[in-house]
């Protein structure tokens, strides 16, 4: 019997400043959720994870050692303990009696987690299925980011002793004060093909506010709404171009997945390709995203199909390494990694990725650690945030590495921001369309990039990458978003087919902008947002034929 659990905050939506860009989404199912989460009683015990992981001596050591030393036994007996108790997104909903048909349909499931401070119960009757009650649990730790008291956990979850000597094991938790507390996010994910993932990721950068990790390692990224947007947009393309008999069923497909993060891109990718016999090598310059993609791929039941590559996409060598193979597909999110974020230079933290020498005197090209007073500021905009001064450091390489990686007829598929994404004169060379095609160089092939109908202006941009209220700081990045002459930027999505051609043929890239529509719905990269990917799914019909 469980009488103490901890419940939900609200339901996490894309107008957060967690999320890039904080495009405004609105959506009558969840309205309808967020007020019965609001509904739950509150309680006057702080039951956050965040305090206790930074005032912690141990909770550090073990964040910086998850996936070292996992015995993958434990991580098979995870897998199967997740699915015993229905560990998916649709068995979340139900905890909050929303329909399965209803908000997010294929997940993952936003829930805010805990702010310092916060408690919350989630009321639960004398006679819960231990089933159910192990799955609260589990919601609660993993997804809330809550503690719980290590009485109320080992009655209310089935075999509780043995699945905390398990968790404690595999480093997803950690003990303090009688109190069991999680050190990482299990995002579940029905993918549409019907198979249902797990993805472990480091803690949202709200709960480990308080927490820095190595100089060299940066936190991985939680899943966002840009991760599964390439998810939910790709898969209908993915679809058609198996139909079209894109990749030999015999032969299989090689999958290529830069700035891999937590490897979902490439999880996902081959949950969709269970009928061919699909392999993929996951790329990153952060050493503890490789050991997160090798956990999910083990815990998903890919450990043997999944390689992991550490590769700094700035660095000539590592370019030159990724070479080696050529692939059917070449997917990015360079949120993962080295992302899309036009940064300051004074506002630039990537240690990790110190190699590009020189640099005209806008400091373009140059990349500086930071001290000072500035360093906490900076933090905001490191591994896996900062994009170099004009934000397209990481999406110039991998879109001039892509057509020296794909076979012929392999596809590119790109999630992203993007500067500048329409122009009354699209010939314009400043304009996101003419840049792409400059980087794909005098390479044959076909592609549609696609952006909202509403871009966000540079003003606004600025004021949302700035610190909350800060107005000198909203005035130090629109001076840098005017001296990069970016005047509006979009999230989006980018998917190119290479086509190798005769020596005779005219090479170039044959790219056309799709401007998604304005809906209720939100933006291209709103979760599940049916308009946009009903739209997009149609236009890549066009393409994949």
């Amino acid at each position: 019997m469980l009488r103490r659990a901890v419940g939900v905050v609200c339901f996490l939506l894309p107008t957060t400043s967690g999320f890039a860009g904080g495009f405004r989404h609105d959506n009558h199912d969840e309205s309808q959720l967020r007020r019965r989460v609001h509904s739950l009683k509150s309680n006057s015990d702080d039951t956050s994870a965040s305090k206790r992981i930074a005032n912690s001596q141990a909770s550090l050591g073990l964040l910086l050692d998850f996936g070292q030393d996992v015995d993958d036994a434990d991580i098979v007996k995870l897998a199967s303990l997740l699915k015993d108790f229905s560990y998916c997104h649709s068995s979340i909903k139900r905890i909050f009696n929303v329909p399965t048909t209803s908000a997010y349909p294929f997940g993952p499931t936003y829930l805010k987690p805990l702010s310092p401070g916060d408690a919350f119960e989630l009321p639960m009757g004398e006679d819960i299925d231990p089933k159910l009650a192990s799955l609260q649990c589990f919601t609660a730790l993993f997804l809330l980011s809550s503690c719980l008291e290590i009485k109320t956990f080992v009655e209310a979850v089935h075999c509780g002793h043995e699945t905390l000597r398990l968790l404690l094991r595999l480093n997803l938790v950690f003990v303090d004060g009688g109190c069991i507390v999680p050190l990482v996010h299990l995002f579940a994910l029905d993918i549409p093909s019907g198979d249902n993932l797990v993805i472990v990721t480091d803690l949202h950068p709200n709960v480990l506010r308080r927490t820095s990790l190595s100089e060299t390692e940066g936190a991985v990224m939680y899943i966002g709404p840009d991760s599964i947007s390439l998810v939910h947009h790709f898969e209908a393309g993915i679809k058609k171009f198996k139909a079209n008999g894109g990749w030999p069923q015999s032969g299989g497909c090689n999958v290529l997945d830069l700035c891999t993060g937590s490897g979902i891109q490439a999880l996902a990718t081959m949950a969709m390709l269970r009928d061919i016999n699909s392999s993929s090598v996951v790329a990153d310059v952060n050493d503890r995203a490789l050991r997160f993609a090798r956990f999910n791929a083990k815990l998903n039941g890919f450990g043997n199909r999944l390689r992991t590559c550490q590769v700094n996409l700035l660095d000539e060598s590592d370019r030159k390494r990724l070479q080696a193979e050529k692939y059917d597909i070449v997917l990015a999110n360079p949120s993962q990694c080295s992302p899309f974020i036009p940064t300051p230079p004074s506002r630039s933290d990537r240690p990790a990725l110190l190699v590009r020498k020189g640099g005209d005197d806008s400091g373009k090209g140059c990349y500086s650690s930071g001290s000072g007073q500035n360093r906490s500021q900076m933090q905001t905009y490191g591994l896996f945030s900062s994009g170099g001064v004009d934000g397209e450091d990481c999406l110039r390489s991998v879109i001039e590495l892509a057509p020296h990686l794909l076979n012929d007829g392999g596809i590119l598929a790109i999630v992203s921001e993007f500067m500048n994404p329409s122009s009354e004169d699209e010939q314009n060379q400043n304009c996101a369309l003419q840049k792409i095609c400059q980087w794909w160089g005098s390479n044959s092939g076909v592609g549609m990039y696609f952006s909202n109908e509403l871009p966000v202006s540079a003003k606004i941009y600025a004021e949302r990458r700035a610190i909350s209220n800060d107005l000198e700081e909203a005035a130090l990045w629109l001076t840098h978003l005017k001296d990069m002459n970016i005047k509006e930027v979009s999230p989006g999505l980018l998917f190119i087919i290479a086509q190798k051609g005769g020596e005779n043929d005219n090479k170039n890239l044959l790219l056309s902008h799709r401007i998604v529509p304005k809906s209720d719905r939100g933006s291209i990269w709103t979760p599940h947002n049916k308009n946009a990917i009903e739209f997009t799914s149609d236009k890549l019909n066009e393409l994949f034929v």
